[in-house]
Formats: structure tokens, sequence, C-alpha cells
């Protein structure tokens, strides 16, 4: 994968897969300590115990359709390859958490890509509460789809339209200095 962002959205797939209604996203994004750390969070069915250790090889998969997933392993090998890691944790039918960091400053760190178009693709599933947060040195962006929700379960291609547009602007809005 190209961007960062592209691992984010694999892995909220598997959130999804996992039927979780709550989904937390947060990035953090420092110069000063050199560092893009990534938490996913969701209530989905968990991993068992048994399977933890294994849900980060790729030849391993609970899919039915094709037996190899890429997601959790890819994420894994682009963290480590730019002096990071990946971490999970998963307490089995409660959720997981995910976490992957990269040195930012690391010549083979991918760029984040896209965060608002991927924020914006997940806030368009039905029955599911998005929460991201951004965080860099000059600030912190947060948005929740409830806010944009209210009662209803589809948001429209516009509401989608201006949710990226916020984003965007959310987040140049904490982006500092270009380094």
């Amino acid at each position: 994968m190209k961007e960062i962002s592209l691992h984010i959205l694999v892995l909220i797939n598997n959130c999804l897969a996992a039927k979780a209604t709550e989904i937390e996203v947060e990035i953090l994004d420092s110069v000063s300590e050199n560092i893009v750390r990534i938490t996913i969070t969701d209530n989905g069915c968990g991993i068992l115990p048994k399977d933890l250790d294994k849900v980060t090889d790729c030849c391993y998969t609970l899919r039915k359709e094709r037996n190899i997933g890429l997601g959790l392993a890819l994420a894994k090998q682009n963290a480590e390859r730019s002096g990071g890691g990946l971490r999970i944790e998963s307490v089995y039918q409660k959720g997981t958490k995910v976490e992957f960091w990269f040195e930012k400053n690391h010549i083979d760190r991918q760029p984040l890509g896209s965060m608002a178009s991927v924020v914006s693709i997940v806030s368009s599933q039905p029955s599911i509460d998005l929460f991201y947060r951004h965080s860099t040195d000059w600030g912190e962006y947060v948005f929740d789809s409830r806010d944009w929700k209210g009662d209803c379960e589809y948001l429209s291609a516009k509401q989608l339209l201006q949710i990226q547009k916020e984003i965007e602007q959310g987040l140049e809005s904490i982006k500092g200095n270009k380094i």
C-alpha cells in the first residue's frame, strides 16, 4: 500500500467484518517525538486468544472467500520497515485495539494520505459510529460521526462531501510547518 491511510481503511474494514458498531481512530503525528502512531479500537467480536499470535501472518485469515489476510501483515511489515511496530490487544466478544507506529522521519515511511477520504467513506456506513482524533505538535482535530447523523442512519452524498471538506480544513489547521 502506498499510503498509511489505506492501511487504516483496510483495518477499519476488519472492524466492520467483526460486526463492530463503534470504531475509534486516533492518530498522533508528532515531529517532536518523531512518531506517527495510529490506534484503531472497535467493539466488535474480538479475537480468540489462541488466534491472537497468528493474525499478523499473511497466510492466516478467518475469511471464507480467500485464504490469505494481508491487512495486519502489511501494516506490521511497513511499520517495522520504518522503525516502528504493531501491537494488538483483544478481548473475545468485547473488541480489539490495533496500534501501529512509524518513525516520522524514516526514509521508508509512507505518507499518511487522505484521512478525510477515509473518514467520509467510513461515515457512509449505516449503523457505524466513528470517532476520529488527530493530534500534532500544533493542535488536535476531532470528528464524531454521531454529530452528523443525529437520528438518521444514512448520510447524504452532500453531507459526506461536507464532512470531507471539514476534515481537510481541520487537519490543515493543525498541520503547522511543513517538515
